[in-house]
């Protein structure tokens, strides 16, 4: 067989191109497209990946004549406009539709869009830029207590609601929950304080996607660029050969 056959050449150029004095062969171009493939893979999971956390939360309390040790039951929805008189439930954007008890009190609750059918329509009303209206029902079918996205989550005007994050799950945390009696008005009431907290991450931005292709062009281009000059780097001669007969022209032949 001669150094010019496709099994020797490729041989030849893998030895020729060890340079003098180091240990580490050079990196065949299999081994460089596979790191130019990982390289791009990480960065796609970089964007596309986020670390899923607590992206905002606001503590509420609310307050009413009750019975004592009654149950209360409780609900949130979203509105855009100002609804009729008796307000009634938006089941498309309701969420945590449930009876609290005293004993409630240190638990939290989660609600996502596997276990919420309204939960959908909360958070795209949420997060459309728009200075909606949240609602708490407070204890009874009929009450409902309504305040502006700016209000309701302690934001300001210029971003008033959750625009910009993908919130994935909502937590209904009781802090509080306890009865008493007001010898003033001689009546009892209850009292409830509680916290929303809405997790998610944010949302990538276009600019994130442009640098992203952008950035996976160039590392292709310069694998792309480093293999013909590698390959025109092992294909020239230098002091290896396959044996004492190779001529300092260049060419290559096993003496008989």
């Amino acid at each position: 067989m001669r150094c010019s056959e496709p099994g020797m050449a490729l041989w030849f150029a893998i030895v020729a191109s060890r340079a003098p004095g180091r240990r580490a062969w050079v990196v065949r171009p299999q081994e460089n497209r596979m790191r130019l493939t990982g390289i791009l893979n990480l960065l796609v999971w970089a964007v596309t990946t986020h670390a899923q956390g607590l992206v905002w939360s606001t503590d509420r309390w609310a307050e009413h004549s009750e019975v004592p040790g009654a149950s209360w039951a409780i609900a949130f929805d979203h509105v855009s406009q100002v609804v009729g008189y008796p307000p009634s439930a938006d089941t498309a954007t309701r969420i945590f539709f449930m009876t609290l008890t005293t004993n409630d009190v240190g638990r939290t609750f989660f609600t996502d869009a596997l276990n919420e059918p309204g939960f959908g329509g909360f958070i795209a009303s949420l997060t459309d830029g728009t200075n909606g209206f949240i609602r708490f029902q407070d204890g009874s079918t009929g009450a409902w207590l309504r305040q502006s996205e700016e209000l309701f989550l302690g934001r300001s005007a210029l971003s008033p609601d959750l625009a910009g994050y993908d919130i994935t799950q909502i937590g209904f945390r009781v802090n509080n929950f306890y009865d008493w009696y007001d010898s003033a008005e001689e009546r009892n009431f209850r009292t409830l304080n509680y916290s929303l907290g809405f997790y998610g991450a944010p949302v990538p931005e276009a600019s994130t996607w442009v640098l992203l292709i952008l950035g996976g062009f160039s590392i292709l281009s310069f694998g792309r660029w480093r293999r013909p000059n590698q390959a025109l780097q092992r294909t020239q001669p230098s002091h290896h050969s396959c044996n004492r007969g190779v001529s300092r022209a260049g060419s290559l032949s096993l003496s008989r």
